[in-house]
């Protein structure tokens, strides 16, 4: 879209019969990868490039129910994932999923993420009762 609102291009859903997205959450763009889209459903991150084909799906035990998402740098990718308590990193080069923080960092259900290169700090948000907002710094 364009900033006065005029659509470039989009997917529908319901053109291939097929479905791309069940609950699609949040998108990130990546400097060298393309866009990534989370779906809470589906239990997923896609891959797309910059013309909104897909070209890898991403799944692991680890994503149960992926929510915000961000890129950090050009291969790694920090999913919020609500239900596991846990903020875990997805390299798309390798398809790797790994832990980073967790229950015992003081993450409970969260649900948005974002990183400032800048201060190297990585600012979680949480859903329901727990804390707004909490502020790591990663090395």
């Amino acid at each position: 879209m364009t900033i006065d609102g005029r659509v470039i291009d989009a997917r529908d859903n319901q053109k291939t019969g097929n479905y791309l997205f069940q609950y699609p959450n949040y998108i990130a763009i990546s400097n060298r990868r393309g866009i990534y889209v989370s779906d809470l459903t589906t239990r997923t991150i896609t891959q797309m490039d910059r013309t909104l084909h897909i070209t890898q799906i991403f799944t692991s035990p680890m994503l149960t129910s992926p929510y915000g998402i961000v890129s950090v740098g050009t291969d790694q990718l920090l999913v919020a994932d609500k239900d596991s308590d846990s903020i875990v990193v997805l390299n798309p080069t390798s398809g790797t999923v790994t832990p980073l923080l967790g229950q015992a960092d003081g993450i409970q259900q969260p649900w948005a993420v974002a990183w400032c290169p800048a201060s190297k700090k990585l600012y979680v948000g949480s859903w329901g009762r727990h804390t707004a907002v909490s502020v790591f710094c990663l090395k």
